[in-house]
């Protein structure tokens, strides 16, 4: 049973205090699948782990899913012995979106890395005499050694009407 609902919780979560007191955590916070993982957090808590910053998703009232660090400690009496567990959970919603907008950047650099690299070798290839089409195919060849491209083109366009599928 919960004994104590902030108004950080009210407002990330979405229930008030007198609605989740007294009572267990709102099933609806959590799918099926972190239930299990969940209750063996509270089993190792109770049984003297700390848990440090352990990521969970979770759900809002609202449907919105967060993602929540959590952080707790047992809880024990004069005697040492366990009478419960006091936990915090820190919204990292945000903070894992930019982490995961960050990490598509970085690929998109890479790939256009790739993409700089892969250009710059094929023209090297080049002999000095080599005409429009086989620079066009030398490129489509080494931009298709790249993950990600299964095909390539090369057009050129000769006036306003008229546009030609090189390679």
């Amino acid at each position: 049973e919960l004994i104590f609902w902030s108004t950080w919780a009210e407002r990330v979560f979405g229930w008030s205090a007198d609605e989740v007191l007294g009572r267990p955590f709102p099933a609806e916070i959590s799918d099926e699948s972190e239930r299990g993982p969940a209750s063996e957090r509270i089993e190792r808590t109770l049984a003297g782990a700390v848990i440090n910053g352990d990521l969970v998703h979770r759900r809002a009232r609202d449907g919105r899913e967060l993602v929540l660090e959590i952080y707790a400690a047992p809880l024990r009496n004069e005697d040492g012995a366990s009478i419960g567990y006091a936990g915090q959970m820190i919204d990292v919603t945000d903070r894992q979106h930019d982490v995961s907008q960050l990490r598509a950047m970085e690929v998109d650099r890479a790939f256009e890395a790739g993409v700089r690299k892969a250009l710059s070798d094929a023209l090297a290839s080049l002999p000095p005499d080599a005409g429009l089409e086989q620079a066009a195919q030398v490129v489509c060849d080494e931009l298709t050694n790249l993950p990600g491209i299964d095909f390539t083109a090369v057009g050129a366009f000769l006036g306003p009407d008229d546009a030609v599928l090189i390679a």
